[in-house]
């Protein structure tokens, strides 16, 4: 409910102070998720089934993304990991078409073909309460505040306290990380871009949902880091 009521406040259709309410009542570590079976392709979690490196298909990849970067950056966050094989450069056909041998460093966020995305969150709830707090002028202190005890959980430095629109680009950017790759990203990206808030999509276009432009030379810099 937390999660309808802030996507209608984003288009005064309901109350931010009402999405909040109900988001503060979801402890941190609660998870709803939509669970999938690796018994059977066509009821499996089909991300992990596109990225297995020596499995069936390797059609997933986060070279030249944002996350490529990121996560060597911040080899903590257990929120987008990748991994790399030195044995396994590049990825099959269902990647290869758009460019050549694209390198192969598929997610690791999920491990079997039954494990479970999530649909909401604790975390994001977290997210959805440092939102609210950006409704109010001057609300950056409380919304970096929320945003921080999930950050001081995975052992992530602390967002420091800025202005109003940086705490909102700081917002996107950590929604971005926390929702990765469970299919529900889309709304976000509408909702702030339909009703420019924060700035719109403007503030993070060449930054947060840009493309990395490292590594691009060779196989050699992607397969460094080895297996994780």
């Amino acid at each position: 409910r937390a999660s309808v009521r802030a996507d209608l406040a984003s288009y005064g259709l309901a109350n931010w102070s009402d999405a909040a309410s109900d988001a503060s009542g979801v402890a941190n570590g609660f998870v709803h998720t939509a669970n999938f079976s690796n018994q059977d392709q066509g009821q499996s979690n089909y991300i992990m089934v596109a990225s297995p490196g020596l499995g069936t298909y390797r059609a997933h990849t986060t070279w030249g993304t944002y996350y490529e970067d990121y996560f060597r950056q911040n080899p903590l966050d257990t929120r987008t990991p990748w991994t790399s094989d030195p044995a396994i450069p590049f990825g099959d056909a269902g990647v290869t078409k758009f460019g050549g041998n694209v390198i192969f460093l598929p997610q690791d966020k999920y491990n079997d073909a039954g494990d479970p995305i999530n649909l909401s969150s604790g975390w994001e709830m977290r997210l959805l309460e440092a939102e609210a707090a950006l409704q109010s002028a001057g609300g950056a202190a409380a919304a970096i505040g929320l945003m921080n005890q999930r950050r001081q959980d995975l052992g992530l430095a602390d967002r420091p306290v800025g202005t109003d629109a940086e705490a909102y680009t700081a917002l996107k950017e950590e929604r971005m990380l926390e929702l990765w790759i469970e299919g529900r990203r889309m709304f976000d990206l509408r909702r702030w871009e339909d009703n420019n808030m924060g700035g719109g999509l403007a503030d993070v276009l060449d930054g947060v949902y840009g493309t990395s432009t490292a590594n691009v030379a060779g196989v050699g810099e992607e397969t460094a880091l080895g297996v994780r």
